[in-house]
């Protein structure tokens, strides 16, 4: 079965429903904690080495940015003019599904769907609040919380989840 957001992947062993998957090198497997996570095993399945897939990630035919090899199951990340490259230091943008060698080749991807923010510096303490002895303690404290919202705010601004 494929559609827009449903598709039937190989699997490295049988699936069971319901459970995260991720790109491996054998095909897909199950998810773990700290992977990335491509979509959900759905029921209904006879054939359960190609499990039906209900994807988080869109399924995208992607560019490879440099020459540096990409294989099944390598993480990507965003490089220059829309194109992906073998992740090295960048945020995970998405997981190979079929290799490239050459700069320019095409290949499959499942590119994910993950909002990057940067995290402001914050200013205040834990406890410091708190603990404050006096007035003047406190109003300062509760200053560097409000320009700690205030610099949270900008960066969900910034990112574009608020107008």
């Amino acid at each position: 079965m494929n559609s827009e957001n449903v598709i039937s992947l190989e699997a490295v062993a049988d699936l069971l429903p319901f459970r995260a998957v991720k790109v491996a090198a054998g095909g897909i497997d199950y998810a773990a904690a700290g992977d990335t996570p491509i979509g959900f095993t759905l029921p209904g399945d006879l054939n359960r080495r190609y499990p039906t897939v209900q994807l988080c990630a869109s399924y995208v035919e992607a560019v490879l940015g440099n020459g540096t090899d990409v294989v099944r199951g390598d993480l990507l990340e965003q490089a220059s003019d829309g194109r992906y490259v073998k992740r090295t230091t960048g945020a995970v943008a998405g997981v190979a599904w079929t290799g490239a060698t050459e700069a320019g080749d095409r290949f499959d991807a499942f590119i994910t769907h993950r909002m990057v923010v940067t995290a402001p510096v914050l200013t205040s303490t834990n406890g410091t609040a708190a603990a404050a002895a006096d007035l003047a303690t406190l109003k300062t404290e509760t200053e560097k919380i409000s320009d700690d919202v205030r610099a949270v705010v900008a960066a969900l601004k910034e990112a574009g989840l608020f107008a």
